[in-house]
């Protein structure tokens, strides 16, 4: 609960030279959008890990995916340390391939780093693997494709 309430503390980053008239056209496009997505009406709820003004400004919108029905936006707008940004084997981000190839002892992959430190922001455990009620386990299998489809809750709204 620790980590829920230092991300709810986080300054709101507004992109360079922002206006106050801007801020009123976003906040109209975001939730007019937000409603139709079905997400929350926050553009700056820090669970989206997501920047909507970056991407209002870029003249981007959702569209609907073909697989699942539900609206996604561009992945470039992504947070580093958004649940989906590697999407079989790539970072959605930056278009590249992760590498997931056997790592020498002792060494991590980058989406393995990267789980284990979302693990730990979002549980507060220092030590992942060594977390009650097999978190870890839970941690790496939401993150999965196979998981985030499993897992009806990872596609629920977000509220407050």
């Amino acid at each position: 609960m620790e980590a829920l309430a230092k991300q709810k503390a986080q300054r709101i980053v507004k992109p360079k030279g922002w206006t106050q008239p801007e801020e009123k056209q976003f906040q109209t496009w975001y939730k007019d959008w937000a409603i139709k997505a079905g997400i929350d009406i926050n553009p700056d709820n820090p669970l989206h890990k997501y920047d909507y003004r970056a991407a209002y400004r870029a003249g981007v919108k959702p569209e609907i995916n073909p697989e699942d029905g539900r609206y996604h936006w561009p992945s470039e707008f992504k947070a580093p340390d958004h649940p989906n940004r590697f999407v079989n084997g790539i970072d959605t981000i930056t278009g590249t391939p992760v590498s997931e190839s056997p790592q020498p002892e002792g060494k991590k992959s980058q989406k393995a780093d990267y789980v284990e430190g979302l693990f730990q922001k979002v549980t507060g455990f220092g030590a992942a693997k060594a977390s009650p009620l097999g978190l870890w386990d839970l941690a790496k299998e939401l993150v999965s494709p196979e998981g985030a489809k499993r897992v009806p809750l990872l596609a629920a709204p977000l509220k407050d």
